[in-house]
């Protein structure tokens, strides 16, 4: 099979290893928080980067923390980090109060 595609050269650079992990979870949505939660309790050498400021991804940019709160129902992950959170008093969104 004949490769047809163009391709751009970039020059060569070196880039500065930060940490060597075993697993790198790339965002903090709903998704990138429990998974990296879930490998580093399973031994993995873990690193969760986020480009934002906080933790939740785009749900809680929107103020649609799908965490929730003691009201809501909640199973496996979601509810043990609300749980976690309502137990060492973290502030709640206005709709939990």
């Amino acid at each position: 099979m004949s490769d047809n595609r163009e391709y751009v050269m970039e020059p060569g650079r070196r880039i500065p290893v930060y940490k060597r992990v075993g697993v790198l979870v790339c965002g903090s949505g709903s998704g990138g928080l429990s998974s990296a939660v879930c490998a580093a309790r399973n031994g993995a050498d873990t690193l969760l980067i986020e480009r934002q400021s906080f933790l939740g991804g785009e749900s809680t940019a929107a103020f649609q923390n799908w965490f929730g709160g003691p009201t809501d129902i909640l199973t496996g992950f979601s509810a043990e980090w609300a749980k976690k959170n309502w137990t060492n008093g973290e502030p709640q969104t206005a709709g939990s109060i």
